[in-house]
């Protein structure tokens, strides 16, 4: 468990005006997150639609973003979709694809954590009546730990309006943007997800798709994995060769530079061959995931370029757990080595207007 009590403090010095309630109500949320606010999309969608209407300038003065501790973080309306480019769309998605990702909480930690900010209220770190918050949180447990809402003070002093979302969506947040940014001006944007293996390009691209559901197209590079007839030593040794890079150029940017629909083959390793056609709809998004899509064979097809990197330590550890042992052997001595040559001679990731090290982020949030 993180430092629960530094989290009440900072929570408590954000808003030192607030009643009790609205600890506790902070407190629930740390533990079970959001997925009890949703019934329907459609009313979820539409309770944005309307608070986006309501929101007064005094909101402004919030950060976008507000950790609230255990992977959980207050989105706040004003700074992401009024003065910020976040479609009230995306926002829903984003609070609906975190109540399915989230962890769920339970109410054996619930009832630990108010326990300690009781205490917390019995050594005069807050100014509580220990006695009160006591009642309260007996009272409280008897009705079984139901959800509850802000206080009408803490409405009033404060404004709330935010959604709580996974930590797994707000890491990536300034990718979100710029795709709303992009949608706002154009009719489809091109996302290209470069970066070193085991460092989470698919999984950033199942994040992308799941928030933008029928509106978005992924595309692997990893079926474009090289023929044998290709697999020459000379071949070998160019920098970046290790992708069939010319069918990726015909089959692939050729399309999308066009905006309609098409299809390419996938290649099955197992196999050696290219199994079947994948289809790929002229979407409003579409990403491109996987390392070598930033060849300079392909020039600037894409239009938000995203590297994921990753310490060798970890890239280890992530790769053993996916693959195995065997596996690991032949990244280390083929394929990492391959991909370190392409990045320190392409400059990919200075390609990039998002870079991130996934090895910087502390446990909790992965």
């Amino acid at each position: 468990m993180e430092n629960f009590i530094e989290l009440l403090k900072e929570q408590y010095n954000t808003y030192p005006d607030m009643p009790f309630f609205d600890m506790v109500k902070f407190i629930y949320q740390n533990e079970f997150g959001c997925g009890h606010f949703i019934s329907q999309e459609a009313l979820s969608l539409r309770r944005i639609t309307e608070e986006l209407k309501r929101l007064s300038s005094r909101s402004s003065s919030k950060s976008k973003l507000e950790y609230i501790g255990n992977n959980f973080y207050r989105l706040h309306l004003y700074p992401a979709a009024v003065n910020g480019p976040l479609l009230p769309q995306t926002i829903n998605n984003i609070f609906i694809q975190s109540s399915l990702k989230a962890k769920p909480g339970n109410a054996e930690n619930f009832s630990k954590k108010l326990n300690i900010f009781l205490e917390c209220c019995k050594e005069n770190i807050f100014p509580y009546c220990p006695s009160d918050v006591e009642k309260y949180i007996s009272d409280y447990k008897k009705e079984g730990f139901p959800p509850v809402s802000h206080s009408d003070s803490f409405k009033k002093l404060y404004d709330p309006a935010y959604r709580v979302i996974s930590g797994a969506f707000a890491r990536y947040m300034d990718i979100f943007e710029a795709i709303d940014y992009a949608l706002k001006n154009k009719s489809r944007t091109v996302v290209a997800i470069e970066g070193k293996c085991a460092s989470g390009k698919t999984t950033l691209a199942s994040y992308i798709e799941d928030v933008y559901g029928e509106k978005c197209s992924v595309i692997h590079t990893d079926h474009f994995f090289l023929p044998p007839k290709l697999r020459t030593p000379e071949r070998l040794l160019e920098i970046g060769g290790n992708i069939h890079y010319e069918r990726f150029y015909q089959e692939v940017v050729k399309n999308i530079t066009r905006g309609e629909s098409f299809s390419y083959g996938e290649f099955d390793c197992s196999k050696m061959c290219i199994r079947q056609a994948v289809s790929i709809k002229n979407t409003p998004v579409t990403v491109i995931e996987g390392a070598y899509c930033l060849h300079p064979e392909f020039g600037d097809y894409s239009d938000i370029n995203v590297f994921l990197d990753i310490d060798p330590r970890e890239q280890k550890e992530r790769i053993l757990k996916r693959n195995g042992p065997q596996m690991l052997k032949r990244f280390e001595q083929e394929w990492i080595p391959m991909e370190n040559l392409y990045f320190s001679h392409t400059g990919a990731a200075e390609k990039c207007q998002f870079k991130f090290n996934v090895s910087a982020w502390p446990k909790v949030y992965q």
